[in-house]
């Protein structure tokens, strides 16, 4: 189906454990490195884990971003960087109100708020720069939407493992809907305790090198990521040609 709409996807800007940037995420890819699934002590009771982790280092918010500052952003904001020029030309061609933000996320800056109270049982306090608005997970989209000016939609979207989807089909909406002329659509999840433990009490984490596809598999690796994408009308290499969503359990 194509639609009423014609979406395309452009300017991709991702960080995951592959490396940072298309170049690196590619040669990684195609290479079948696979260093940056790292065994970390300190996620699992039971145990040490393999983790997925981005091998590169995070620089901090700036100040005034201080309530905002965690691994998660940091993720963001690197993945931004890679497309920067090109979503402040959407920014001077459209103007500030114009260019929406919508973003998909699991559990946000919730690493944070492990450490935060981890500190907190062993010093009776939480640390003096933690602030709850960390791991707010709405808080994704409209912390990258003030970092960049923007006075367009702002929308976090979180469903779990179809959160960066939902994004893209969201921002494809305000695209349909005439609400902006061009979005900043994709997602960020860092690593923490929760999806780790999670995952590991299905029974679906792994301590060895996933094998996907394999009937040798015996689980997955759980990593983090940041991934942005442009979502404008005017052509380029990769078209959206359609989306779908259903709760049908």
């Amino acid at each position: 189906m194509t639609a009423a709409w014609p979406c395309h996807l452009s300017a991709l800007g991702l960080v995951n454990a592959l490396g940072r940037g298309k170049r690196q995420v590619s040669e990684g890819l195609f290479s079948g490195r696979t260093s940056g699934l790292v065994i970390e002590d300190g996620w699992l009771p039971e145990g040490p884990a393999r983790v997925g982790r981005a091998p590169i280092q995070l620089e901090p918010l700036p100040s005034r971003f201080a309530m905002d500052d965690s691994r998660n952003t940091r993720l963001l904001l690197a993945a931004l960087e890679e497309i920067r020029d090109e979503v402040d030309q959407e920014v001077t061609r459209h103007g500030r109100h114009r260019v929406g933000v919508v973003l998909g996320t699991s559990t946000s800056g919730i690493e944070a708020s492990e450490r935060a109270v981890a500190h907190a049982l062993e010093h009776g306090a939480l640390p003096r720069d933690f602030h709850y608005q960390k791991q707010e997970i709405g808080r994704l989209a409209p912390f990258l939407a003030e970092f960049l000016g923007l006075t367009g939609p702002a929308i976090t979207v979180s469903t779990a493992c179809t959160s960066s989807g939902k994004a893209i089909e969201t921002a494809r909406n305000l695209m349909r809907l005439d609400l902006c002329d061009a979005v900043i659509t994709g997602g960020a999840d860092s690593l923490c305790k929760m999806t780790l433990n999670g995952f590991a009490s299905l029974e679906s984490a792994t301590a060895t090198l996933c094998n996907p596809m394999s009937r040798n598999r015996c689980g997955i690796n759980i990593g983090e990521a940041a991934a942005l994408f442009i979502l404008r009308r005017e052509a380029s290499e990769v078209a959206l040609l359609g989306a779908g969503a259903s709760s049908d359990a």
